[in-house]
């Protein structure tokens, strides 16, 4: 059920009762489903039964993101919620989670405590991405304010 529905919490207690246990009585497989959430095998959560180490998680890769067009197809919207929600966030042709960039102005504003020049090769070293992705990223901190470009590097904005 999982691995079919990840942004479902998990399955409707009677879908679960087919297959193997259809031929349970209703008492039975309620009795079963009791027992594996002592276990703790189960969860239940009312009429929704799920694994018990089961979450929904909503991945995504660090600060290389996703790409934009990978993460709107099949998702019935989910991507456009996320960057309407302010949860993700469109980088040229990326979707990044917010909290990551917000982590990154912090670590930019702390690199500029001790620096006045962020170069492309500290920016890359600071946060291990190839040049392909850091230059949108810069320019993204550049559009925020956080830097400016001055040269071939930025200065605190």
């Amino acid at each position: 059920w999982h691995a079919a529905h990840p942004l479902e919490p998990g399955a409707p207690r009677r879908s679960l009762h087919s297959g193997v246990t259809a031929a349970l009585e209703d008492k039975a497989f309620d009795a079963l489903v009791e027992l594996l959430v002592d276990r703790g095998v189960l969860g239940a959560d009312g009429p929704t039964i799920r694994l018990a180490d089961f979450s929904i998680a909503l991945t995504a890769a660090g600060l290389e993101g996703l790409p934009f067009a990978e993460m709107i197809s099949g998702t019935d919207g989910l991507t456009q919620l996320l960057l309407n929600q302010g949860a993700a966030v469109r980088v040229a042709d990326q979707v990044v989670r917010s909290t990551l960039l917000e982590d990154l102005q912090g670590q930019i504003l702390r690199f500029f405590e001790t620096s006045e020049r962020l170069t492309p090769g500290d920016f890359k070293g600071m946060t291990g991405l190839s040049r392909r992705t850091a230059i949108p990223l810069l320019e993204w901190l550049d559009a925020r304010g956080v830097t400016r470009r001055d040269g071939d590097a930025r200065v605190a904005g």
